[in-house]
């Protein structure tokens, strides 16, 4: 039951990084689309234009992330998996893959609530809208957060891989 709620609790979370992407999208193709618009039409410039494309950009690349750890589709070098033949081996080089993985998320996660610390205190601004940098930083630190906790969910599966006949 516990794991289900989990299950139902994540898919949530996917679907919402998904139509934030998908927003962001939009938004950034639409601010490109208009500054060419107004840029080669009617002659002037969408002075601040890339202040508001770098605060979408980073959500959207930065969930997307995210979302690729969740689906572990992340690019990797495996080399050890293509000389292993042992199922069993494989399966615990995986969990240690994925215990690596975990302890740099988890810093880089700490150096990234520092970061998000650091600017909440010093609230940087953008220089034409005076748009708080924190709105581009934040999707750092949550993707951090995210990856951490679906490489957790990795490791813990390759662990009961390891403990299952097959």
């Amino acid at each position: 039951m516990f794991i289900e709620n989990i299950k139902k609790i994540n898919k949530k979370f996917i679907d919402i990084q998904q139509y934030i992407m998908i927003g962001c999208s939009l938004l950034i193709s639409g601010m490109i689309f208009l500054g060419a618009i107004m840029r080669y039409v009617f002659k002037t410039d969408f002075y601040g234009l890339e202040e508001l494309v770098m605060i979408f950009a980073f959500w959207l690349y930065f969930l997307g992330s995210s979302i690729a750890s969740y689906e572990d589709s992340h690019i990797n070098a495996e080399l050890l998996q293509s000389y292993v033949h042992n199922k069993k081996a494989k399966k615990v080089l995986k969990a240690i893959k994925y215990a690596v993985t975990l302890s740099i998320n988890l810093l880089v996660t700490y150096w990234g609530y520092s970061f998000i610390m650091w600017s909440i205190q010093m609230n940087p601004k953008t220089p034409v809208f005076k748009l708080p940098i924190l709105l581009s930083q934040a999707p750092i630190f949550i993707s951090l957060v995210l990856m951490s906790f679906y490489t957790l969910g990795h490791l813990i599966k390759a662990i009961n891989e390891i403990n299952t006949k097959s």
